[in-house]
């Protein structure tokens, strides 16, 4: 997978799923500043969540329509960490059979290539599909 991915920040999110996989914890981005201590987070739920991540966008119902990867928490093992690999795959191989070139982007188009390949729009898909299958409350 890692060879396959065409620039460093789509390795670095796959780093960070595979790394909150194989550990679990919280993963920042080392520009993120927080504001809010993390024992914090999700006290609403009484801190009951196996998986925890920023939304950036909801529709006018306010149903989630992307999530970031900037900032992130999950428990060891935890099933959409596992997914991404095979998620950034996938999405390597349909830009393929569909004619194309992976890496080959410039500009705005590298920019939403990565997004949807290892970036928000991969994990926003690889959460949705994890809640469908599972029951998980999404979102």
């Amino acid at each position: 997978v890692h060879q396959a991915l065409s620039t460093n920040v789509e390795r670095a999110d796959l780093w960070r799923y595979l790394a909150l996989h194989k550990h679990g914890g919280v993963y920042a981005d080392s520009d993120v500043r927080c504001i809010k201590p993390i024992n914090t987070w999700n006290a609403v739920n009484n801190h009951d969540a196996d998986l925890l991540v920023g939304v950036v966008y909801t529709d006018a119902e306010g149903m989630v329509t992307r999530v970031n990867n900037f900032i992130l928490a999950a428990m060891p093992c935890h099933p959409v960490m596992a997914a991404m690999p095979f998620t950034a795959m996938s999405r390597i191989a349909a830009a393929g059979l569909a004619g194309k070139p992976v890496g080959g982007e410039k500009g705005k188009a590298l920019s939403e290539a990565v997004i949807g390949r290892t970036g928000p729009a991969a994990l926003t898909a690889t959460i949705a599909d994890y809640a469908q299958r599972s029951g998980a409350v999404w979102p």
